[in-house]
C-alpha cells in the first residue's frame, strides 16, 4: 500500500542513502506533513554524481571559411529521455566579432560532425555524452537568439552561468554559438555541461 506524500522520485532517497552510508530501505519515503525547518547540506561537484548527473565538457577549433559563419552546437537528441543543462562557456576569436547564442528544436549536427565529449567524473553512470556536441564552418540559423554579444580579438571571454541562469535543453532542442554576420573567422569554443535522465513527472 502506497504512504501518505509518498516520495515517488528515487534519486533524492538515493542520494541521502550513499551521502550518509545508511543501510536498508528509503530513508526518507515521504514527505513531511507539517511545515517544518530545515538545514541545507552544502554540496560541490563532487556530489553531483549522487544527485544523479552526469559532468561533460568539449572544446574545439574551428577554422574560418570565407562568406561562411563559424559555429558550435550542443544538442540533445530527440527521444533521448535526458536533461542537458549547460553550466559554463568559453570563446576565442582571432579578430572582432559578433557571437550570437541561438536555442530552439532542431535534430541536426554541424557540418564538420560530432566529437566525442568524454566523462569528468569516474563514478558517473555513463562514460560518454548523450548530448552531440559538433561543429560547423557554415552555421546556419535557427531558433530564436539567447545571446548577442561582441568578442574583441585573442581574448577569452568566460560565461559562468549562475544556477538560476544555467540552459536547460529538454529532448529535441540544441543550442548553438556562431559568428553570425562575422565571416571566415576562427572560433575556439569550450562548453561544460550536465545530463541526467528525465523522471516521469518531468516529462513533456
Amino acid at each position: 500500500m502506497a504512504k501518505f506524500n509518498e516520495i515517488l522520485v528515487g534519486r533524492y532517497n538515493r542520494l541521502l542513502q550513499k551521502l550518509f552510508s545508511i543501510k536498508g530501505t528509503a530513508p526518507v519515503p515521504v514527505l513531511s506533513t507539517e511545515v517544518q525547518p530545515a538545514i541545507s547540506l552544502f554540496g560541490g561537484a563532487e556530489l553531483r554524481y549522487l544527485e544523479g548527473w552526469d559532468l561533460f565538457g568539449n572544446g574545439a577549433l574551428i577554422a574560418g571559411v570565407v562568406a561562411q559563419n563559424s559555429g558550435v552546437r550542443l544538442r540533445n537528441p530527440l527521444g533521448s529521455n535526458i536533461i542537458v543543462v549547460v553550466m559554463k562557456a568559453l570563446f576565442e576569436v582571432d579578430a572582432v566579432s559578433l557571437l550570437i547564442g541561438r536555442i530552439g528544436a532542431i535534430n541536426t549536427d554541424l557540418n564538420l560532425g560530432v566529437l566525442s565529449s568524454g566523462r569528468w567524473d569516474a563514478r558517473t553512470q555513463r562514460t560518454s555524452s548523450i548530448a552531440q556536441f559538433s561543429t560547423g564552418n557554415a552555421a546556419p540559423s535557427f531558433g530564436g537568439v539567447m545571446l548577442s554579444t561582441e568578442i574583441d580579438a585573442a581574448d577569452f571571454h568566460f560565461h559562468g552561468l549562475e544556477s538560476n541562469v544555467e540552459i536547460p535543453l529538454l529532448p529535441g532542442d540544441s543550442l548553438q554559438f556562431d559568428t553570425a554576420t562575422s565571416t571566415n573567422q576562427v572560433l575556439r569554443p569550450t562548453l561544460w555541461w550536465r545530463e541526467r535522465f528525465l523522471e516521469e513527472s518531468e516529462r513533456t
